[in-house]
């Protein structure tokens, strides 16, 4: 969604991209609530997904910003081309699932002290063994 909304055609010799959110942006406050209504659909999504308060309060900060300032014809439109909430929530709802991946990864087992006590063992029986067998006393 934040791709269709932000990012949708590249503007020509600029690193810049617009999306349908800035091209509904010139309508007059319908183009606006429209926009904050389609923002509000990926918080819901973020929010259906385990997204904690404080993520949701920062997504609709972002929305709320750009929305607010795109009531002011021309700046807004402007504003809303270069602040592209939209691509900021995404990057924070995907900041965040990398966050959880990491946290819910079980941590890798840890060699028990037993463990390398009886490796160590085990390496040293074989050892002498071997020395036994070769020095000819076995």
């Amino acid at each position: 969604m934040a791709h269709w909304l932000d990012e949708l055609v590249a503007i020509p010799g600029t690193r810049m991209s617009i999306g349908l959110d800035a091209v509904i942006g010139f309508v007059p406050v319908v183009g606006d609530l429209l926009g904050f209504a389609l923002g509000l659909w990926m918080v819901g999504e973020a929010r259906a997904g385990g997204a904690p308060p404080k993520l949701q309060g920062r997504m609709l900060r972002n929305l709320g910003l750009e929305t607010l300032v795109g009531f002011v014809p021309l700046l807004g439109d402007l504003f809303d081309v270069a602040f592209r909430a939209n691509s900021r929530n995404r990057a924070l709802v995907e900041d965040w699932l990398d966050e959880q991946e990491r946290v819910l990864q079980p941590p890798r087992p840890r060699r028990s002290l037993a463990w390398r006590l009886t490796a160590t063992v085990l390496v040293l029986l074989v050892a002498w063994a071997i020395w036994r067998y070769a020095s000819g006393g076995g």
